[in-house]
């Protein structure tokens, strides 16, 4: 089966109901979703997570749906954010990294901080459509949608059970 969806330079952190990073991010990552699997990997090549899409749920809160260049899943319980708005300047660094070799690297980074500054709303855009893909992809593999209202009334009912 095809690959529905694959990006490099993703970052992935814990998230809390509210939206904000409850633990350390990993990044970059590679995310894929292929076949009836999300794959997580984080670079150079350490599994972070596979699992079943079908199982899966999708739960963005309501702060990350207003920036609109991520989405969180839950992945054997935790809300996981996968975020693509660095995307765009980890990839043209990496870019400028392949066409400069090794020495270049600093000056390719300041470059692209530079560059990123001033053509952040492309990267936001980028990241913005980026992250509907994704969910499409989660979607059309079977995950579920739990985001808005329902996502609050499942933080209330956890909190209740506690």
């Amino acid at each position: 089966m095809s690959e529905a969806f694959s990006q490099q330079f993703c970052t992935i952190a814990p998230v809390s109901q509210s939206g904000l990073v409850a633990g350390s991010q990993v990044s970059p990552c590679l995310v894929t979703v292929a076949g009836a699997d999300l794959t997580i990997i984080a670079s150079p090549a350490t599994l972070i997570a596979r699992v079943p899409v079908a199982g899966l749920e999708i739960c963005t809160p309501a702060l990350m749906r207003k920036i609109g260049t991520g989405a969180a899943v839950r992945i054997e319980g935790a809300m996981v954010g996968v975020t693509f708005d660095m995307v765009y300047a980890r990839q043209k660094h990496h870019d400028a990294k392949q066409k400069g070799g090794p020495a270049s690297a600093h000056f390719a980074m300041r470059v692209v901080s530079i560059v990123t500054f001033a053509d952040a709303r492309h990267a936001v855009r980028h990241g913005r459509q980026l992250a509907r893909d994704f969910k499409a992809a989660l979607l059309a593999a079977g995950a579920t949608d739990k985001t808005g209202k329902s996502v609050a009334r499942q933080a209330t009912l956890d909190s209740r059970s506690s």
